[in-house]
């Protein structure tokens, strides 16, 4: 490893391939005493950022990129990699919600190439313009102890239960792969959970379809013989229970 002019060099630029959804490549490399993570675009470009998500300080190594954003695998919060700016929950709560929400901003790092190596900056690049520090506070402590209604919202929240939609089944050759086109709807920073029988079923892709209306396209590969049954969860990342649950139960044949 060399430094020049303030960058490191961190590895080949043939090693980093563009990739999105459950296929991107992140590397982690080291620059100085920091664990730094590398990925490239689909455009092209590499990009670098901290290799701990600003939430809840939880590992980004798992991390993938969706639409150019870097998704954490933990709670799908979702950060810009060239500015380091929260996009999901940020631009989908409300603001006077944030403080809850703690998104931060993922620290990023310049990134050149040349001479066939990718080399980042040593030092981290300044927070993004628009992270304000002063809306991720909790409110003053007196607001805090006083007694507060509930919402509306918060009581349908609070008294909401799970949906859970009749199964679903379907018919798959082996070695073939199937699509789940699953609604999002405009519920903010909802996302859908899939689970599916290891061994048997692998879900080989997840993107997301911003059509109207848009949707979490979900493929999967039939691995071996027999039936198994993939569970659709959909809510927020931190509730404790999903608002809807759909199954499908899989039949693997062989023609």
């Amino acid at each position: 490893m060399s430094a020049t002019h303030g960058f490191v060099r961190v590895l080949r630029s043939a090693d980093l391939a563009a990739r999105e959804g459950l296929d991107s490549q992140v590397r982690e490399v080291q620059v100085g005493d920091e664990a730094v993570l590398v990925g490239r675009l689909n455009d092209g470009q590499a990009v670098a950022f901290g290799s701990s998500c600003p939430h809840e300080r939880t590992d980004l190594r798992d991390a993938t990129f969706v639409d150019g954003k870097v998704r954490c695998p933990r709670h799908n919060y979702m950060y810009d990699p060239r500015s380091g700016e929260n996009v999901i929950p940020t631009q989908v709560a409300r603001r006077e919600n944030l403080w809850k929400l703690h998104p931060g901003y993922l620290p990023t790092y310049a990134v050149e190439e040349h001479d066939g190596w990718v080399w980042v900056k040593a030092t981290p690049e300044p927070p993004p313009t628009s992270w304000d520090p002063a809306v991720e506070q909790p409110p003053a402590r007196a607001a805090q102890r006083a007694p507060q209604a509930k919402s509306e919202p918060d009581l349908a929240a609070a008294c909401r239960a799970t949906v859970e939609v009749p199964p679903k089944r379907l018919r798959v050759r082996l070695g073939r792969e199937f699509e789940l086109r699953l609604p999002l709807g405009v519920a903010p920073v909802h996302t859908w959970r899939v689970e599916a029988p290891a061994g048997l079923l692998a879900v080989v892709e997840q993107r997301l379809d911003p059509t109207s209306p848009p949707r979490q396209r979900v493929r999967i590969a039939a691995r071996a013989l027999g039936e198994g049954t993939v569970r659709c969860s959909f809510g927020r990342p931190w509730d404790a229970d999903p608002e809807e649950v759909r199954t499908y139960v899989v039949e693997i044949v062989l023609d």
